[in-house]
């Protein structure tokens, strides 16, 4: 499957991040109560698997930011 997603990121001029979110109870019950996972179970799994991946996105557009 990773493979599969490299190759439709390279055809489309992007890429795969490394980051996993994890599925968990938590992150589908604050989907159903409209509330961010950070903020309704800050220590579960999931907002872990969402802090790690915010912090990929800012480190590659900070690496774009400064070409």
């Amino acid at each position: 499957v990773l493979n599969a997603a490299e190759k439709m990121a390279s055809s489309l001029n992007s890429r795969v991040f490394n980051s996993h979110i994890r599925n968990n109870v938590s992150l589908a019950e604050c989907v159903g109560k409209h509330i961010g996972i950070t903020a309704y179970d800050p220590k579960s799994n999931g907002a872990d698997d969402i802090r790690m991946f915010c912090k990929e996105i800012i480190k590659e557009v900070n690496k774009h930011e400064q070409k």
